[in-house]
């Protein structure tokens, strides 16, 4: 009779360690919630590891329009969108990508359907390390439908926000403050747990 009693609280321990361990909150020691590949151990450190508040980054008074497509920035002008969009009470979905990454091309019809199911919360799409030209053929030929800016410094955002490649995609409050993000492709299960980081 033990035997029964055991294995079932085992099974619901070894879950609520694996629930602890995946997800993280944002708490005031500025922890980001990783969803799918996490960064590496032991690697270098960026910014976007421990979290981001862009309220803390001081934003150029001309700011990229709302609707901007393949616009050309500096990661002060993609804070202060991020920062415009929080003032307007949204929290903003960034995703990172680029021309020549496979995986970018897939994931953008589910962020599509994402944004537009989703009007609460800004999207915004960033291409890094990416030339100019390239970036704007390809948001074109991909189909994004959500605002998209090009990273002038080649990969400084992708920096800041803690990217180690291709895609990666990240979650911001209403607060400026960077509480998830996921270091690969997008899938429906990854993407609705990162917006719940934000809900």
């Amino acid at each position: 009779m033990r035997a029964r009693v055991a294995l079932p609280l085992a099974a619901v321990l070894v879950a609520v360690a694996v629930a602890v361990f995946a997800i993280v909150t944002f708490d005031d020691g500025g922890e980001v919630a990783d969803f799918g590949v996490p960064p590496p151990q032991g690697g270098i450190a960026l910014p976007g590891d421990q979290g981001l508040d862009v309220g803390e980054v001081e934003a150029p008074a001309q700011l990229p329009p709302r609707d901007a497509t393949v616009v050309s920035v500096t990661w002060e002008e993609v804070a202060g969108w991020i920062a415009r969009e929080n003032d307007d009470g949204r929290p903003v979905v960034v995703n990172l990508w680029a021309s020549w990454c496979g995986p970018c091309e897939r994931e953008i019809p589910l962020l599509n359907e994402t944004a537009a199911a989703n009007p609460d919360i800004a999207f915004l799409g960033v291409a890094a390390q990416d030339a100019l030209e390239d970036a704007r053929q390809a948001a074109e030929d991909f189909g994004i439908a959500f605002p998209s800016l090009h990273d002038a410094d080649f990969d400084r955002v992708a920096y800041q926000l803690g990217a180690r490649g291709l895609p990666t995609t990240v979650t911001f409050d209403t607060e400026g403050r960077m509480v998830g993000r996921v270091l690969s492709e997008l899938n429906e299960r990854n993407l609705g747990d990162l917006l719940d980081t934000v809900r």
